[in-house]
């Protein structure tokens, strides 16, 4: 409770409040003039759906780019704890960092690559690890040139 009052106060400060009132599709929480309750977020916790997943609760990881990934595009040991941790920790989904198609060195070195049957195994491997922690997967395809 006290991590998302201040997130929001920060972003209060640095001026969000007055780009998110002009998009009307977007929540601002002024919590300087309100107390945050967790209790208005229960449905956060509540089990949700997207098309045919279940998901566990309505916490979703946005993508972060570790770059992690092998100079080759191949799924390392050290990306495998990463997204195992961060699914132990509770998100519902979880969507991995943009995964591309294009072979190094024009795709970014340490960016995932889904452009042969050679990845299947780590990829593989990524989605046990994240199931495993209880969470669904998705990847985030990048278009990068």
């Amino acid at each position: 409770m006290t991590l998302l009052k201040t997130r929001l106060q920060m972003m209060n400060r640095r001026g969000y409040k007055q780009r998110l009132e002009k998009n009307k599709n977007l929540c601002y929480y002024h919590c300087q003039d309100k107390e945050i309750d967790m209790a208005e977020f229960t449905k956060l916790f509540e089990p949700g759906k997207m098309g045919n997943v279940i998901l566990k609760n309505r916490i979703i990881m946005a993508p972060c780019g570790t770059h992690y990934s092998s100079h080759y595009g191949v799924v390392t040991d050290q990306q495998l704890s990463y997204y195992g941790e961060r699914a132990k920790g509770g998100a519902g989904l979880i969507v991995t960092e943009g995964a591309s198609t294009r072979k190094p060195p024009r795709g970014k070195p340490g960016r995932i690559l889904v452009n042969e049957d050679k990845f299947i195994p780590g990829l593989k491997k990524l989605a046990h690890i994240i199931h495993a922690g209880g969470a669904n997967a998705v990847m985030q395809m990048s278009s990068h040139k």
